[in-house]
């Protein structure tokens, strides 16, 4: 078997051309591809007839026409008699010109895995796929679950969602899998498991990321070489917090993690694989790139970064004073310079006592001593240092605030027993461009529904707030 099978203009004549592309496909690899090029005679009549062929098996392909332009120049007469019979008399052997144009038509299938009459298959693919998306996923009912290791696989989801001729009109796209939107009603979801490779080059300090490539996954690969990309707090995250902003504890130094893509490809909705390396190309992928077509690959500008210190301190404010112990968070959080961010966190610390935790994450050593008094300074009174030490980026994933000591929610319920690591929790996210707000804040968490709620307050500003005009 091959990795790829090409037929390329020999079906001319064939009275049982279909039986041929069966037999060609029995000859495909796993992960391997079938391409089938053919004249594009009568609007495409070999082509579609071929397609509907495949449609009937239920075998996912994409089918595309293309303009071929041949060289005549060096022909001879009786090479231009055999173009004229080649193309069916539409050529005039006697016609002088250098060149010719020719449609052709060709249809790309990637069969092991994008067969969607292969029960088995698409059994394993719902119980892994499953298993591992979100609550809010699972709510959900897509039509299939199609995992391609080649991007004709992904052309070839995207040209069913557009033909609609096995029943679905949209698809999905399965990375880390956090998102909701990873599964759609009656959609094609496209599982990018298969899309996990990372290649960090040390010179450049750029790192090439497959679609279905996890932060945590690339994370750790950068460490290798003492580089770091600016990328989100939850190792399991996948491209879609990439392409759609991306907030992180590196951001005031080194910007959102869309801020550090160079380089995008990509399957456009129309099923064409294409390249966005431009400044115009690229600005739609840092923000809302999920909206463009399913990526295949990004590259990212890594920095040089060995590590970040932390340091998470909890305060106990009176009920009276939680206002202004909001205020003096801002003032310290204001003093650091970008190579440092503190984070706030609101939090019920008893059924009956509010607690606030501030949480540092410096990555210039020389300027720890610096921003430690700073913080001491503006918060002078009734703080305590729960956990303070020096990591690597991707130990960085297990020192969320809401994942330390700083949340205790068995005390603030008094349920008895521990509560998973990490909660599952509804979020919503809201951009201040100060907390000038305080008291309409510590309102908000004294009148939650549960003890379990809190407000996680994300420091901003440094990098992120430099937004180019042509943004």
């Amino acid at each position: 078997k091959f990795d790829v099978v090409l037929l390329s203009h020999c079906l001319y004549g064939d009275e049982a051309k279909e039986t041929t592309l069966e037999e060609a496909l029995k000859r495909v690899a796993p992960g391997g591809i079938l391409l089938l090029f053919h004249r594009w005679d009568k609007s495409g009549m070999t082509i579609k007839s071929l397609s509907k062929y495949l449609s009937g098996k239920k075998i996912l392909h994409s089918v595309l026409s293309f303009n071929a332009s041949l060289d005549l120049s060096n022909l001879t007469k009786i090479d231009r008699a055999r173009m004229s019979l080649y193309t069916k008399d539409v050529f005039d052997p006697t016609d002088k010109r250098a060149s010719f144009q020719r449609t052709i038509g060709m249809i790309s299938i990637e069969p092991h895995s994008c067969n969607l009459s292969d029960v088995e298959a698409q059994e394993k693919n719902q119980k892994r796929v499953f298993d591992h998306v979100s609550f809010a996923a699972r709510t959900k009912s897509p039509a299939a679950i199609v995992a391609p290791q080649a991007s004709a696989g992904i052309q070839a989801c995207i040209y069913a969602a557009s033909t609609r001729e096995f029943g679905f009109h949209a698809v999905s796209v399965v990375g880390g899998g956090h998102s909701a939107n990873c599964f759609g009603d009656g959609a094609l979801a496209i599982d990018m498991s298969s899309w996990k490779k990372v290649e960090v080059d040390p010179v450049s300090r750029t790192v090439r990321v497959e679609g279905g490539a996890t932060i945590g996954e690339i994370t750790v690969a950068c460490e290798k070489h003492s580089l770091a990309v600016p990328l989100g707090d939850r190792p399991g995250v996948g491209m879609g917090l990439i392409l759609q902003g991306g907030i992180n504890h590196l951001m005031r130094r080194f910007g959102l993690a869309c801020d550090s893509i160079k380089r995008c490809v990509y399957v456009d909705p129309k099923g064409k694989l294409r390249i966005a390396e431009t400044d115009d190309d690229l600005w739609r992928f840092k923000g809302a790139g999920t909206n463009f077509g399913v990526v295949v690959e990004v590259t990212l500008q890594a920095h040089e970064l060995q590590s970040i210190y932390c340091e998470t301190r909890i305060h106990s404010p009176s009920f009276q004073l939680y206002s202004q112990m909001l205020a003096n968070y801002e003032e310290a959080a204001s003093s650091l310079s970008v190579t440092g961010s503190l984070d706030g966190y609101m939090y019920w610390q008893s059924s009956s006592a509010l607690g606030f935790a501030t949480a540092l994450f410096e990555t210039d050593a020389q300027s720890i001593p610096t921003h430690v008094n700073n913080i001491k300074h503006a918060m002078p009174t009734g703080s305590s240092i729960v956990l303070s030490e020096t990591l690597t980026p991707s130990e960085l994933f297990d020192r969320e605030l809401y994942m330390t000591p700083a949340f205790s929610p068995e005390a603030a319920t008094g349920i008895g027993k521990t509560p998973p690591k990490k909660l599952r929790s509804l979020k919503k996210c809201v951009f201040l461009h100060t907390l000038g707000c305080t008291s309409m804040l510590a309102e908000a968490l004294k009148n939650t529904p549960s003890k379990w709620c809190y407000i996680h307050i994300l420091h901003g500003g440094g990098q992120v707030a430099k937004v180019p005009s042509t943004s």
